[in-house]
Parts: structure tokens; C-alpha cells; sequence
């Protein structure tokens, strides 16, 4: 079976691809699986690549790969230094009615330290419908926008549970009857979370890299289906990084 990844961008030093739903990056003691997105594009280009960022299993769009260690470790650089702007997608429930910081510490998995995490989230659309959720006569789903600044483990999943906002079809911090509910009804499945775009300088040219991930069709098929906007860009962000005063729940 072929596995070929789809190129956004690609140069004669780094290469951004499509990663698909539900393939891991590289393997992992998490991932085990025989084919990764590091696996098929190194049989893709006909040699060594090096992922630059992760994203999750479940999460599709833009990933960075470095074609030799010098190019890798100037691209890390950029991701560290918060160099780098991303910006993600994701059906969540509830409605989030402004623009708000969320800002805290996260327990980095590997190591057990606490470190700064900050997140500019923004609503893009809404919509409710007339089917029940638990206690709630009415299901209520938002389209919003997260640029994180930094990139912690499961930074964007998190930090939308921690406003009230989780990400539809997420297990591990999303709602189980939400997520069961937006299945039935929509046919949905999986994540709702897409990285769809990235955008840096170029270390070794100084070019502007400005990559837009397309969606794939499941969640192609929910945004036609709901009247909500395709096109994605970048928001100019405030710079107060108040946390939020008021969530309205749902």
C-alpha cells in the first residue's frame, strides 16, 4: 500500500507536508505503528528527514520537516524562540463569544517541569441545534481559531477545555456525551482539531514561509454542511495577555 504525503511547500532544505488523520509523526512508545509520517516521506523523497514539530495523532495539517540536522536545528530554534506563528482550527462546544488569552503552566510529560503556556483563541462561527445533550434541551458548536505561542503537549486541546471549549471528538479532554451526541448526528469521527497554517523566516534566506493546510473531507464536509467559513488567516493579536474574565457555558 502507498503512502504518499502530500507536499505544501518544499525547498532544497526543509519540506512541509499534509500529515493525515490518525498517522503518528515518527514512532514512539505511544505509536508503534509500521508507517509514520516520518517513515513514508523519508521513502517518499528518497531520504533522511527530521520532524521539526509534533502533532498529535488524531490532528491533521501543516508539519515542518528538516532534510539535515543544521537545517533542524535552526528550525527548532524559531519554534523555541516563539518565532514561529501557528494557527489551528477546531469544532468545540459551546460558544466562545470574544477573543480572549488563555495563559498558564503546563506539567511537561517527560520530565514533570511546570512551563509558561500561552494561547490567543477567537471565534470564527456558531450554530446550535435542536437535539439533546445531557441536561441540555439544545446542542450548542462553535468554529474557533487558537494561535498558540508557545507549543506545549496537547497545548490547544487543553487550554480549550480549560475556557470550556473542548474540541469535539477529543477522548482525552473533551466531553464523552458531547462527543457521542456530534458523532450520531453528524457522522463525524475522530479529532476535530486541524493545523492549518504556519508561518515563519526562512533561517538560511530570510523568505517568508506562509503555508495553508487544506482540510480534509470529514471536516471539509462539516464546515459546508454548516455554512461556516473555509478561509483561515491570522489574527493580529493584543498585547495584553489578560486571561479570560467570563466563559458563557452552554
Amino acid at each position: 500500500m502507498s503512502h504518499m504525503l502530500k507536499i505544501l511547500y518544499e525547498d532544497e532544505l526543509c519540506v512541509v507536508v499534509q500529515k493525515p488523520y490518525f498517522m503518528g509523526v515518527h514512532r514512539s512508545e505511544l505509536i508503534r505503528d509500521k508507517v509514520t509520517c516520518l517513515s513514508a516521506l523519508r521513502n517518499q523523497l528518497k531520504q533522511h528527514v527530521y520532524p521539526v514539530h509534533r502533532l498529535d495523532r488524531q490532528t491533521t495539517g501543516a508539519l515542518m520537516f528538516a532534510k539535515d540536522k543544521e537545517s533542524l536545528s535552526q528550525l527548532m530554534t524559531l519554534f523555541h524562540e516563539q518565532k514561529v506563528r501557528k494557527l489551528y482550527i477546531a469544532v468545540v462546544r459551546g460558544w466562545l463569544k470574544e477573543a480572549i488569552w488563555v495563559n498558564n503552566t503546563m506539567i511537561a510529560p517527560d520530565n514533570g517541569n511546570e512551563l509558561e503556556a500561552s494561547s490567543f483563541c477567537y471565534p470564527l462561527a456558531e450554530i446550535e441545534k435542536d437535539w439533546p445533550v445531557g441536561k441540555f434541551e439544545k446542542a450548542r458548536y462553535g468554529l474557533v481559531a487558537v494561535q498558540p505561542h508557545s507549543g506545549r503537549w496537547h497545548q490547544v486541546r487543553r487550554h480549550l477545555r480549560d475556557i470550556n471549549r473542548p474540541i469535539l471528538g477529543d477522548s482525552v479532554h473533551g466531553d464523552t456525551k458531547q462527543n457521542r451526541t456530534f458523532k450520531e448526528q453528524t457522522g463525524s469521527y475522530g479529532m476535530m482539531l486541524h493545523a492549518a497554517k504556519i508561518q515563519l523566516k526562512l533561517p538560511w534566506n530570510e523568505q517568508l514561509l506562509d503555508v495553508t493546510a487544506p482540510y480534509e473531507k470529514r471536516f471539509y464536509r462539516l464546515l459546508r454542511q454548516w455554512d461556516w467559513p473555509l478561509e483561515v488567516s491570522f489574527r493580529d493579536e493584543p498585547l495584553n495577555h489578560a486571561n479570560p474574565s467570563s466563559i458563557t457555558h452552554s
